[in-house]
């Protein structure tokens, strides 16, 4: 089970990192969430 998560993550981070960074949220999003 630890090895299909670890696998997960890793496509999930390779996903990620051959996409574009995302564009940062608003701020008044920002402080809801908080």
């Amino acid at each position: 089970m630890l090895l299909q998560l670890a696998s997960r993550l890793l496509l999930r981070l390779k996903r990620i990192a051959d996409l574009p960074p995302p564009p940062p949220p608003p701020l008044h999003l920002l402080q809801v969430s908080i």
